[in-house]
């Protein structure tokens, strides 16, 4: 499935991930906040590149969503026993 975003500014966004995870992803100055199913899983990451505006761009906001799912995605896999 994919993310279904319901709103979205340059600071932040509520969706849906797989039609059923609800999402919630923030970004203020300098940092970029993710919680996943309800606050299941959390990342918080710095953000470097702003626009001249001094917040970030509505494309930066995409970006950082799209990394904190993968990021997700990877932390959600289960792994071989053993490997971990």
């Amino acid at each position: 499935m994919g993310l279904k975003i319901h709103k979205l500014t340059d600071t932040r966004a509520e969706g849906m991930l797989d039609g059923v995870i609800p999402c919630l992803f923030e970004m203020t100055e300098g940092e970029f906040s993710a919680r996943i199913g309800n606050g299941f899983w959390q990342r918080k990451s710095e953000i470097k590149a702003v626009t001249a505006r001094g917040v970030p761009s509505i494309r930066e906001m995409r970006m950082a969503i799209y990394n904190s799912i993968a990021a997700y995605r990877n932390d959600m896999r289960p792994t071989a026993p053993g490997l971990a």
